[in-house]
């Protein structure tokens, strides 16, 4: 391959060449189009905003991969629009013919789904290796229940000790630490962490101690404000949340924007009480101001 050629072009080359690999081994149906699938009427090309760029170097940071995010193209679908990939409707999704992120408008400043996005462009692959988007880059990405259920299926339980969720340290942090509409793009994240203090591996038992027919959960995080608070999360989509080797700390990310109204995706300016948890377990509350 003459390493010359242009990176979109080196990219049709090297596509190019994956489908004849996987023709020649009877698996065509894995090599994705060398064209764009056409956008949504009046969608736009937009600059990346400047909290990209923090939420790029998040995903290169877990993924163990560096690129140039000037190599992608951005665009925003109508919110009336609906986008669909092989089928399925999505908030987003990446082409690799020509390195595209096409996502509707009103995910443009939802962190999980936008990483998300990233973190196929940073691995130039359209599945969900189980190693990156539920492994490395787990709760820096989304990876809902139709993610998950394309990547390579949970290996067998390790040997682990089976512990409450009050085994573990449970801790929440906000970014910035004092958000406002003129940082970040007028964004934040409150991170809650959970970590495995034991020097073995352990599997937690999100419904130890709880009555019977207790919901089944992983992270969560509770936003309380003086209007009233919002709760987020919940859902156990995996189970390997539940496993921890030794010393292991996980996390998830929670992002929010800086708007009028308080919900699990916004929060107007106000004193706030955030508090994580995972399974039954409760972490120390944290508090900060978002400024008008």
């Amino acid at each position: 391959m003459d390493m010359r050629l242009p990176s979109a072009q080196k990219r049709c080359v090297i596509l190019a060449e994956l489908c004849v690999l996987a023709s020649i081994g009877g698996v065509a149906s894995a090599c994705h189009s060398l064209t764009d699938p056409p956008l949504a009427p009046n969608s736009i090309e937009f600059a990346a905003p400047s909290v990209y760029a923090d939420w790029w170097a998040m995903t290169e940071a877990c993924s163990g991969i560096s690129s140039p995010l000037s190599s992608v193209t951005w665009y925003a679908a109508p919110i009336a629009s609906r986008l669909y990939l092989d089928g399925e409707s999505v908030q987003g999704y990446w082409s690799a013919a020509s390195d595209r992120i096409v996502l509707l408008d009103s995910a443009r400043f939802d962190g999980t789904v936008v990483r998300h996005e990233m973190l196929h462009a940073l691995l130039q692959v359209g599945g969900h290796p189980r190693s990156q988007f539920l492994g490395r880059c787990a709760g820096i990405v989304d990876c809902p229940r139709a993610c998950v259920t394309t990547a390579e299926p949970l290996p067998p339980d390790a040997a682990g000790l089976v512990v409450s969720a009050d085994s573990l340290d449970v801790w929440s942090e906000v970014y910035p630490a004092q958000p406002n509409v003129a940082k970040e793009s007028g964004t934040f994240r409150i991170t809650v962490f959970a970590h495995n203090r034991l020097n073995q591996a352990i599997v937690v038992d999100p419904t130890a101690g709880m009555p019977p027919g207790w919901i089944r959960s992983g992270f969560a995080l509770m936003l309380t404000g003086t209007r009233g608070g919002v709760g987020t999360g919940w859902v156990l989509v995996d189970e390997s949340t539940l496993r921890f080797v030794a010393g292991e700390t996980k996390r998830v990310v929670f992002d929010f924007v800086v708007g009028p109204t308080l919900s699990d995706r916004s929060a107007p300016p106000d004193t706030y009480t955030a508090q994580g948890t995972f399974g039954q377990h409760v972490g120390a509350d944290i508090g900060f101001t978002i400024a008008p």
